[in-house]
């Protein structure tokens, strides 16, 4: 195995240990315990994806800052949940009152 080839499987190991840490967190916080399935694949136009029980985190999320990958997975959360826009924003103020410099 090569070495680029080997990074690249570590640094997606450490992508979804991250993301697994910060569901566990925001499952918590939100009191939501219906996500079952959490994967990473190669998503070119968003960075998440909604599927039955679960969601799909983009792999270019490598690439963000700690905390955009937790406002990333706080918006999929909200989504999954069926919160409204205002609902949604409310819960960015709250929880990250920085949100809108993370986009």
């Amino acid at each position: 195995m090569n070495t680029l080839k080997l990074l690249y499987t570590w640094s997606q190991k450490l992508l979804y240990n991250e993301v697994i840490k910060q569901i566990a967190y925001w499952e918590e916080q939100l009191d939501i315990y219906d996500v079952v399935n959490v994967t990473i694949h190669k998503l070119p136009k968003s960075d998440f994806r909604i599927v039955e029980g679960g969601l799909h985190f983009s792999n270019r999320l490598i690439n963000f800052e700690r905390e955009r990958i937790n406002l990333i997975i706080l918006k999929a959360f909200c989504k999954f949940a069926y919160k409204t826009r205002k609902e949604t924003e409310a819960i960015f103020n709250l929880y990250m009152p920085n949100w809108r410099d993370l986009w």
